[in-house]
């Protein structure tokens, strides 16, 4: 509603103009050359219809045919003639107001100047062809309304003077016909009012949407060169990161191993182990966040293969073994007794795998549980579930779940650490892969998170053929 106000606050409401002359400007230099096709097929239609009409003649003024039919062709074809061939010049569009509006003014008065020389009852009832004119006109030629009223109420003042006095008609027949020719003009006038102001708030509206797309455009270019812009700055800065990080962590993997001969401090050594555990996290992160940016950037590497998934999710279950990255959790696995073997890239899922039972563990308190299951379903699609027993999530904290940089806003999660990338890269590789993930959470019961790959990378063994002894 908002919309349409402003666009109607632009329009003089009485002549339909725009109150901005350069608008105005526009719009009728728009308006007549989009609308010459409809104008010469309307010129064309009307000079048919008038001369149908002429088949009247010769059944209501045989004695008067010739004089009306010089009417026709001497003044109003090439009236109509005149404004058919005027669509084809370069000046058109300048004064097409002005030329179809003479054109409608001599089709008007072809129809009076036969009321005028014909007979009774001719010069009473010819002047119903001003009704199609009026009506014909107003809905078809494109012409401005407060030009066409104009031309109209001249038309209707022209027929009295030929009606009252040129060729007098009787009061009662002439009360009739001024009744259906002014409902004629008011049907007309209105129609034409109410198809020019939609013409106008569509062009508005069209300007509206041109402008908007551009600004749109222009803010999409600018978002593209940002992202473009956070990659290559990621990509850079991993890599000038990466070479001092590695090695930060190789020189004090060997201070903390003791390769080149002891300490003599225990200090010593457990301020290495420090060293390597923050730059091993450290590594990680920034790992985390070149595979987003790279990611959305739609750039992700990766290399398929057949392999076994179970293998794979047990090999993952094996780190989280360790008590010190266990946090004093149960882990535990269903999974199937025989493989389940897939096509997809092992890295990757891998990385899946991790990601999920690192949120679990993160999320959980001592003395509760992570629990992985495997399974294949009814459709075929291989599904993986890691469902925890921890702090879980509110229903508005799951919608922005898979969101960069979120994490649930608790304080258990903020002492628990994290960068809030783990899920959204997970969500990535899941989609590239053409498979989904599910997040179910409630808070105080837990997370459930599932991927599913679809049928198509599962890998379904035929079972080997039965042989018989003997």
């Amino acid at each position: 509603m908002s919309v349409w106000k402003t666009n109607l606050s632009e329009l003089n409401m009485f002549s339909l103009r725009f109150r901005n002359g350069t608008a105005e400007r526009r719009f009728l230099c728009r308006h007549m050359l989009d609308s010459r096709t409809v104008i010469r097929l309307g010129l064309v239609a009307g000079a048919a219809i008038y001369a149908v009409f002429g088949v009247l003649d010769v059944l209501i003024v045989p004695d008067d045919i010739y004089n009306f039919w010089i009417i026709r062709l001497g003044v109003v074809f090439p009236a109509i003639g005149g404004m058919l061939l005027f669509t084809y010049s370069k000046s058109f569009v300048r004064f097409a107001q002005l030329g179809l509006s003479l054109a409608m003014f001599a089709a008007g008065m072809g129809i009076i100047a036969m009321t005028v020389v014909g007979k009774p009852p001719a010069s009473h009832w010819y002047y119903a062809g001003l009704i199609s004119v009026v009506i014909y006109c107003a809905s078809v030629l494109r012409i401005h309304h407060v030009y066409s009223l104009i031309v109209s109420i001249a038309l209707f003042g022209c027929y009295q003077i030929s009606a009252i006095y040129l060729n007098p008609t009787p009061h009662e027949v002439l009360l009739s016909n001024n009744f259906f020719l002014a409902m004629a003009i008011a049907v007309g006038a209105t129609v034409n009012y109410v198809q020019e102001l939609y013409l106008r708030l569509n062009y508005l509206q069209t300007r509206l949407l041109i402008s908007e797309k551009a600004v749109s455009e222009k803010l999409r270019r600018k978002a593209d060169a940002a992202n473009r812009a956070k990659t290559e700055f990621l990509a850079s800065m991993s890599h000038e990161l990466r070479t001092p990080l590695n090695a930060i962590i190789g020189f004090s993997e060997i201070v903390k191993e003791e390769i080149l001969g002891p300490l003599g401090t225990s200090r010593y050594k457990s301020y290495a182990e420090d060293i390597y555990s923050s730059g091993t996290h450290l590594l990680n992160i920034i790992g985390d966040m070149l595979d987003l940016a790279t990611a959305e950037a739609g750039k992700l590497t990766f290399v398929e293969c057949e392999f076994d998934l179970c293998k794979v999710v047990d090999e993952c279950l094996r780190m989280f073994q360790v008590p010190d990255i266990s946090h004093g959790l149960r882990i535990s696995a269903s999974l199937p007794s025989q493989s389940v073997k897939v096509y997809a890239d092992p890295g990757r899922i891998r990385q899946i795998v991790i990601n999920l039972v690192s949120n679990g563990v993160k999320f959980t308190e001592k003395g509760g549980e992570v629990c992985v299951s495997l399974w294949i379903d009814e459709t075929g699609s291989c599904v993986l579930s890691v469902a925890d027993s921890g702090i879980g999530m509110a229903a508005d904290e799951l919608g922005n779940a898979t969101q960069p940089f979120f994490r649930a806003g608790n304080p258990y999660t903020s002492a628990r650490g994290g960068t809030g990338l783990g899920l959204p890269i997970v969500q990535k590789i899941i989609e590239w892969h053409g498979g989904q993930l599910k997040i179910e959470s409630k808070p105080g019961q837990g997370t459930v998170v599932t991927m599913r790959l679809p049928p198509e990378r599962t890998i379904i063994e035929a079972p080997r053929p039965l042989t018989l002894p003997g």
